[in-house]
């Protein structure tokens, strides 16, 4: 458990070395770190890093809250697209239609080697986080953007009370 201690420690000292604020609590026997990063697109979504047993851990955030049932396979579709070109970040949707982006990792070695690896594997995990995050926004605005869409017939929505007399 000595290892467990030190590397939550050294986590929270290379995130303060950073300049990133964050707050911690346990929970379920997992000690969790939550910060907003300072340069994301995840909207202001915080990011947890949750450090359990003596070497696990997991990133995670939840990005985009309650998507609409209609648009929830449209950001599964995109979902599966992008874990297959991004490897081990999963996404997914919760039961209240929250969009869940985790990654979970075993990190081995001495708490320098396993340190520098998480925040490594947190610099890797956010700049794919962002990734996920801006297809799936895309996703989500398609329908919202008929302008650019050139399939899309505005002559269905003329009216006949608004032709010129």
């Amino acid at each position: 458990m000595a290892i467990e201690a030190t590397l939550k420690e050294s986590v929270k000292n290379a995130l303060t070395s950073r300049g990133i604020k964050y707050t911690t609590r346990t929970n379920d026997g997992s000690y969790i770190i939550e910060f907003v990063p300072i340069s994301s697109h995840l909207g202001g979504a915080s990011i947890y890093i949750s450090i359990s047993g003596n070497d696990y851990v997991k990133f995670s955030s939840y990005p985009i809250k309650n998507i609409d049932r209609v648009r929830r396979p449209d950001v599964l579709e995109a979902l599966n697209t992008l874990e297959t070109k991004y490897r081990y970040l999963k996404g997914m949707i919760d039961s209240d239609g929250d969009l869940y982006f985790m990654y979970d990792m075993r990190v081995c070695g001495t708490v320098y080697k396993s340190t520098s690896m998480v925040m490594e594997l947190y610099d890797t995990c956010l700049n794919i986080m962002d990734k996920f995050y801006d297809e799936i926004k895309k996703v989500l605005r398609k329908d919202l953007v008929l302008d650019n869409d050139p399939e899309f017939n505005f002559d269905l929505f003329k009216s006949n009370n608004y032709d010129d007399e």
